[in-house]
Formats: C-alpha cells, structure tokens, sequence
C-alpha cells in the first residue's frame, strides 16, 4: 500500500511538472527574427494591409499605434466584434508581437459572446439560437463567441494556414492539440 501511495504522488509530481513545462513552452513563444516569411502569410498580410487603409483611409495611425495591452484585453473581454476586427488590422501590422499572443489563447476557452455581428454566420450558434441570419453573410467556422475561436480565426486568416476550427463544444484536448500545431507551424518557420 505505501508503494503505490509513493508511486502516485511520484506521477503525480512529474505530471505537475511537464504540465508547468509545458506551458511555459507557450508562454516563451516568440516569433522568428530576420526570417522570410511564406509567400500565402505575405500575402495575407499585404491584403489585410490594403483593407486597411481602404476602410480608416485619413484615420490609420490610431489603430496601429494601440498597444499589444489594449489590442488583447479588448479582443479577451468585448463583445462587439468591432474588437475582432480591430485586431485583425493590427495584427496585420504588428504580426511579430500578435501571432504568438493569438497562439497562447488557443486553449483558453472562455465564452465572451458577440454582438454586433455584421453579416457573419456561425452555424452552431444559428443553430444554438445564439445568432440569427439576415439572409446572407459570410460563414465562419470558428465559434468568436470563445477567446479560442478568436484566436483560430485570426491566425487562420492573417497566416493563409489552417490547422482545424474551434468549435462551441470543442474539447480541452482538441484545443491542445490545435495549439500544438500552430506552435509547430510557429517553429518551422524558422527552419
């Protein structure tokens, strides 16, 4: 009996500590310096870039000059998807800083909800009754209602990759895994 009380607190403690390991992975992310980036993540960027200044046209150095603070708070805690959005011009210029923030989020899965959708359909939450459809719109995949979601949906469409959709009803372990790849996409970017 001592022996297997011995032997779990020992799985115990090594659990403890490759899990302290295995997020500090995530916490020390950084994004590769003096790298040439793949031509489909230039792309995105110049495109969401372009938008930009189509959209802010006299009013683009407000956005841009936000801090990774406020960008992130905002993008963790607001409803509007006004936030979503801003996050997604700022990170087009600030993608050094915003890649490996978006990637940390992957695996938190706190629901914020969202209003003021625009023309953006979630099916799930159409269907959950969260949403409701003015008839056309562009179709996400990613549930924005989560920070995870947001997250996805953003790495996804300023890096052109795709590694998988989060889901209202996805697991801790498909989060884990969905981090994982894009912490592999991450590193092998300077290769």
């Amino acid at each position: 009996m001592i022996h297997k009380m011995r032997f779990i607190i020992l799985c115990v403690g090594l659990f403890s500590v490759l899990s302290c390991k295995s997020q500090s992975n995530v916490d020390n992310l950084v994004f590769p310096k003096n790298i040439i980036l793949p031509k489909e993540f230039s792309n995105q960027i110049k495109e969401l870039r372009e938008e930009f200044y189509r959209v802010f046209q006299k009013d683009t150095t407000k956005l841009k000059s936000y801090s990774k603070r406020i960008i992130f708070s905002n993008l963790d805690t607001k409803k509007d998807y006004l936030h979503t959005l801003e996050a997604e011009y700022w990170i087009a210029f600030n993608y050094q800083v915003g890649i490996p923030e978006l990637i940390k989020r992957i695996t938190n899965d706190k629901e914020i909800g969202l209003k003021n959708y625009m023309d953006l359909i979630i099916m799930e939450r159409v269907e959950n009754g969260d949403m409701t459809i003015d008839g056309h719109g562009k179709i996400i995949l990613d549930d924005l209602f989560k920070i995870s979601g947001r997250a996805n949906y953003l790495l996804k469409d300023i890096t052109g990759q795709n590694f998988g959709d989060v889901k209202m009803k996805s697991t801790e372990e498909e989060l884990r895994e969905l981090q994982k790849k894009w912490i592999e996409w991450l590193k092998d970017l300077d290769d």
